[in-house]
């Protein structure tokens, strides 16, 4: 996708690898941990443009992303918001939580969506999780966790692979394998 059709917003509060991205034409901003300003700036932004475009889809009585833009000659981009590390919000940004809220229900109806990394379901507020649709899971030690973040009654078992971990569909765990896309194991990289 180009520029035009997708752009992202990151909040990295882990290694800073993401910074790697930082250049990236489809990129808006990233925001990290010793960062305050920028992280409530970024989420501001987003609460806005999901107010912006409500507005928007109301005077073209249109209700989805995809119809606004099947029916309007200005096109407006798919968003992602990805926050690596979730704990960090937890510890330190509880005064955001709302907003947070509000991005992950309402933004996924106006083309705003949010990608989440966590060390486990239980770690992400409730009013959070339980307004996100699709959790994958990478190893973890203890099974049980698995049927936690994948809201499922079995899981199977899986090997402790790099890039391998399971994903939930129509209540069931199946297992994939992901690939490293660049020709490095270096992520300073």
């Amino acid at each position: 996708y180009s520029p035009a059709k997708m752009q992202f917003y990151i909040l990295d509060f882990s290694s800073r690898v993401l910074s790697a991205f930082s250049n990236m034409p489809h990129v808006n901003d990233i925001g990290y941990s010793d960062d305050d300003a920028k992280v409530k700036q970024i989420i501001e932004e987003l609460v806005a443009e999901i107010d912006r475009r409500n507005r928007m889809f109301g005077e073209r009585g249109v209700s989805s992303l995809d119809s606004f833009n099947n029916n309007s000659i200005f096109k407006l981009p798919m968003i992602v918001l990805m926050i690596d590390n979730y704990s960090v919000i937890s510890e330190r940004y509880n005064q955001i939580t709302d907003k947070l809220v509000k991005i992950v229900r309402s933004g996924s109806t106006y083309g705003v969506n949010v990608v989440i990394t966590s060390t486990g379901r239980n770690i992400v507020y409730s009013r959070v999780a339980d307004c996100l649709t699709n959790s994958i899971a990478l190893y973890l030690p203890d099974k049980l966790n698995y049927r936690e973040l994948l809201r499922t009654l079995s899981t199977p078992e899986i090997d402790n692979c790099s890039g391998r971990g399971l994903i939930a569909f129509e209540k069931q765990a199946l297992e994939f394998q992901t690939a490293l896309v660049i020709g490095t194991t270096d992520d300073a990289k």
